[in-house]
């Protein structure tokens, strides 16, 4: 699946944010933080997962399907649909917060 490169990716992301909130902290800093960081790190912390919920004939067909054309394109899209997720997903959030506290008013269950 390239779990490795969508951890990278992710991780870049994720500087980016640390740069903005730490924004007196030099370039160089960050450049030497993510030489710290390694691709393989994740792979070795997730082979055991996917190894405990898949056979190897599983992962086989999961092979196949990944290096097919649909595959391919989920491999390459996936961190921008999983940050897209992440944000509907808070806004769902938001919009049942506002649901449950509207009915408890509306029921004067609401502590004032």
């Amino acid at each position: 699946m390239g779990s490795g490169k969508m951890a990278i990716q992710m991780m870049n992301q994720m500087m980016e944010s640390f740069k903005s909130s730490y924004s007196k902290v030099n370039d160089t800093f960050w450049e030497d933080f993510k030489k710290e960081i390694k691709a393989e790190d994740i792979t070795n912390m997730i082979i055991p997962i996917y190894d405990k919920h898949y056979t190897e004939s599983d992962i086989d067909q999961l092979i196949a399907f990944y290096n097919s054309p649909i595959g391919k394109k989920m491999i390459a899209t996936m961190p921008q649909v999983m940050q897209e997720s992440m944000v509907a997903g808070q806004a769902w959030g938001k919009q049942i917060s506002e649901k449950v506290i509207a009915k408890l008013k509306e029921k004067d269950k609401l502590e004032k």
